[in-house]
């Protein structure tokens, strides 16, 4: 396995999850998508109770690396684990490549 460093953590501060998925798209994009993505290989987006599929895509079209999301990308990779094909369109570079 390869090593990993995190080069930068974000919050959106919100104590609950109904405030978190209040927040705007474009608010939760510019979170993901800090000066400190230049730098990184991907981009790991963690709150089981966000939902993030939504921003996959436009965080990916600004940082230019795949964008792993904890919800969509664990139920993605437990689909692939029981043999069906994972290979989705719309969602991102991971699920792109199958």
């Amino acid at each position: 396995m390869l090593p990993f460093w995190t080069i930068a953590i974000e919050a959106l501060g919100a104590p609950d999850a109904a405030r978190i998925d209040a927040a705007a798209l474009s608010i939760r994009v510019r979170i993901a998508s800090g000066k400190a993505c230049a730098k990184a290989d991907a981009v790991v987006i963690s709150c089981g109770a966000l939902k993030t599929i939504d921003v996959i895509v436009p965080v990916e079209d600004v940082v230019k690396v795949p964008v792993v999301s904890s919800t969509p990308h664990g139920l993605w990779h437990g689909v692939k684990l029981l043999g069906v094909p994972a290979r989705v369109q719309g969602f991102g570079m991971v699920m792109a490549k199958g």
